[in-house]
């Protein structure tokens, strides 16, 4: 991780003004010496400091290359030339992959036709005035109406999302991070040369353990003792610095099954298998999982020089496309970019992305690690969407977002999610501040969350929808009816009646072009649809909706 922040390769939508009109980079501020190593001081509010020997994070730095090497091929990644492409034209309509598609990873196992959650996609779409809850104005009366379990859980986290701020995550990531979100660092990044070596040192043996790192540093010092290397938690202390990777460890069920976040925060037991919380004879979590918040990870990049100008990109291509649409007249002829969207523009215009904020895509996925026993592994990252799309999804430019250690598939996604979504909620609504080393200044952004990606099966966790399996399974909504074989609970989206239909699926033949014509519906659809769901009484009622 210590090359997300040295290498520019992550980046958010920072403009120089209103206009969106690239300024001229100003020169950094004087050479400042970098700040010394904070002392290792323990685990404070949740947030794993790097000096507490009692709970090892993971290593910050995931390669083992040189930082000579690392840091030229990121500048070579980062500042390759865009200047003067229009959009569809140039090498990066070849390279470039709409974000927005479903990203083809682990094909997860999932029943069908069945999917809870509170958004879960129902047999059709209600008409206007339609179920029992047609006029729904606030989220208050949806909790007040819930009846399931899942449903008023899944509002709780709603409702807890919605009070977030930046001073409430104080308890989960400390006084120092917090501080540090207001207060940003104001140099830019550099490095003596004991402390090059000593992160040499570290690089090289970060797939050993901590005493490979002591027992190599004690060999240097014996040899050249007047040459200063930092210590094993100095140097990783020096790398928060760096990079903004701070690790925020959760507790979690021993079986997966959910992480004691938000209404589960003072729960004891597993409130689906009910597994014990804590270890019987040691008082401590069974299980953890990671979460690295964002803020600290993107001052970080806008802290150096080369980064800073990377992310000035969306800035010249917004430029570039604003003056195409006044030429064309409001028409975009070709669209092989994010910021071709029409959804993006209106965005800029009415001001709900204003010129300092920063536009960030999360993608999550699982991973079984061994074949032959329970190993799921589920990983978390975000995308900063202001850097070019040649350099925005390659490895270096990837920002961690968390970790799920498994052994098995999560049960309540939501919970797990939820630091996650709730470090972001408190930034949007409050903002932090960033020194920008391109512009020698200090900002404030809010992130503008664009998109969340997964493949089929995992987007259910992010949009709540009953999956491609389900009879409505479209992931747009379109309202296109599945249909399935007998004995069977998986639907297909199949357009012509068969000749002896099951119950259900009786419906006449579907015309495409007219699915194609039809609108998109309307939030105020979904909120119609999410009502009727939250009203049912009765598994019974929920599993005919």
């Amino acid at each position: 991780m210590l090359g997300f922040a040295l290498g520019p390769l992550l980046a958010n939508i920072l403009f120089a003004d209103g206009r969106g009109v690239l300024s001229t980079p100003k020169a950094p501020l004087d050479n400042e010496p970098l700040n010394a190593p904070l002392e290792p001081s323990g685990t404070e509010g949740g947030v794993e400091a790097p000096g507490d020997p009692d709970q090892q994070t993971q290593d910050p730095a995931s390669r083992g290359t040189g930082l000579d090497e690392f840091i030229d091929n990121s500048a070579d990644t980062l500042l390759e030339p865009d200047e003067g492409e229009l959009p569809g034209q140039g090498s990066n309509n070849e390279e470039w992959e709409d974000p927005g598609q479903e990203e083809e990873w682990e094909d997860v196992e999932q029943e069908g036709g069945q999917q809870g959650g509170v958004g879960a996609e129902h047999g059709g779409v209600l008409g206007p005035g339609e179920g029992p809850l047609a006029n729904i104005d606030d989220l208050t009366e949806l909790v007040n109406d819930a009846t399931r379990t899942d449903m008023k859980i899944a509002l709780d986290y709603i409702q807890e999302l919605q009070s977030a701020t930046l001073d409430s995550q104080e308890p989960m990531l400390g006084s120092a991070v917090l501080g540090r979100l207001k207060h940003p660092l104001t140099t830019t990044v550099e490095l003596s040369k004991d402390h090059r070596y000593s992160l040499e040192l570290f690089l090289a043996t970060n797939s050993a353990s901590k005493e490979v790192y002591d027992e190599s540093r004690k060999a240097v010092l014996h040899r050249h003792p007047d040459d200063p290397v930092l210590s094993y938690y100095e140097v990783k202390n020096l790398l928060v610095e760096i990079t903004g990777v701070v690790d925020v460890r959760e507790d979690m069920c021993i079986d997966s099954c959910v992480a004691f976040t938000g209404p589960y925060c003072d729960a004891v037991t597993c409130p689906t298998c009910g597994q014990d919380r804590l270890d019987s004879k040691t008082k401590k979590p069974r299980q953890q999982f990671n979460t690295i918040p964002l803020g600290p990870q993107i001052q970080a990049l806008k802290r150096h020089l080369l980064s800073a100008i990377a992310m000035k990109y969306c800035q010249r291509q917004t430029e570039t496309l604003q003056c195409l649409l006044r030429d064309q007249g409001g028409d975009m002829k070709v669209f092989d970019n994010i910021l071709s969207g029409t959804e993006y523009h209106e965005a800029i215009n009415d001001g709900r992305i204003q010129p300092d904020d920063i536009i960030v895509m999360l993608s999550f996925d699982g991973a079984q690690l061994f074949e032959n026993k329970p190993s799921d592994c589920w990983i978390g990252i975000w995308i900063i969407l202001d850097i070019s799309p040649k350099g925005r999804y390659k490895l270096l430019s990837i920002l961690p977002a968390f970790t799920i250690p498994g052994p098995k598939k999560p049960r309540v996604m939501d919970s797990f999610l939820f630091t996650t979504f709730y470090h972001l909620a408190g930034l949007q609504k409050d903002g932090f501040c960033l020194w920008d080393a391109s512009e020698a200044e200090i900002v404030t952004c809010r992130p503008f969350f664009a998109l969340g990606t997964a493949d089929g099966p995992v987007l259910t966790h992010l949009n709540g929808l009953v999956g491609h399996m389900g009879m409505n399974g479209c992931r747009l909504r379109c309202g296109l009816l599945g249909r399935r074989q007998p004995g069977h609970t998986h639907y297909y989206p199949v357009l012509l009646k068969p000749v002896d239909p099951v119950e259900g699926c009786n419906h006449d033949d579907v015309d495409w072009a007219a699915i194609c014509l039809t609108p998109p519906p309307s939030p105020e659809d979904y909120l119609k649809d999410l009502a009727c769901l939250v009203g049912a009484k009765t598994d019974k009622d929920f599993k005919d909706i």
